[in-house]
């Protein structure tokens, strides 16, 4: 009985419960890529997202658990200081495209 208290710890611990965030403004995706964790999902609303210029996600994530941006082609990150999306220096990030 004690060893199955223990795995079921251990497996809890290792579980990371993924957060998804559902992003619908610039501010809420500058908060997410901040906060984002290896698991993690970012949902991106149609729209425009302008003044991104502070686009530059905090962490990592893993080869089990990247991190995920994803969003339709209807939702456009637009940054006028550069030519597109910069993940720069950042690992196991995935970017995905949704076609509802």
């Amino acid at each position: 009985m004690k060893l199955i208290k223990i795995f079921t710890f251990l497996l809890l611990v290792t579980l990371h419960s993924c957060t998804e965030f559902d992003v619908k403004q610039s501010s809420k995706l500058k908060k997410a890529l901040r906060e984002a964790k290896p698991g993690d999902v970012i949902n991106l609303a149609d729209g425009i997202y302008t003044d991104v210029r502070a686009f530059s996600p905090t962490n990592n994530g893993t080869k089990n658990k990247p991190i995920t941006l994803r969003g339709s082609r209807k939702a456009i990150i637009s940054n006028p200081d550069l030519d597109g999306l910069y993940l720069s220096n950042k690992k196991w990030w995935i970017l995905e495209g949704k076609y509802n």
